[in-house]
């Protein structure tokens, strides 16, 4: 059986957050400044919605985990849908 670790890794606008196949365990949403709607896409700008997570800034930081892993086929894009100038978006992914 192989060893898997986790790592973090935050964005604060839609872009590539990991460029292979993964499974991400934690998402979280940062909402500073404004209301924030992010998207979780597999497989770049115009791949499948794997999850969406919305965080209203006077609550903030919803976190959501996926305890056996969301999986991602091909890579993990955040999209942005809706943010403030300081909201981020946060994932936890396991990698052999």
């Amino acid at each position: 059986m192989k060893a898997l670790y986790s790592r973090g890794i935050r964005r604060t606008s839609s872009g590539e957050a990991i460029g292979r196949p993964t499974r991400v365990t934690n998402f979280t949403v940062n909402a500073v400044d404004a209301d924030c709607i992010v998207n979780l896409r597999d497989g770049g700008a115009t791949g499948p919605i794997m999850w969406t997570l919305e965080a209203d800034n006077a609550a903030s930081s919803p976190t959501v985990c996926f305890e056996a892993g969301l999986n991602f086929e091909r890579n993990v894009y955040i999209e942005f849908v809706v943010g403030g100038v300081q909201s981020s978006a946060c994932i936890a992914v396991l990698e052999p």
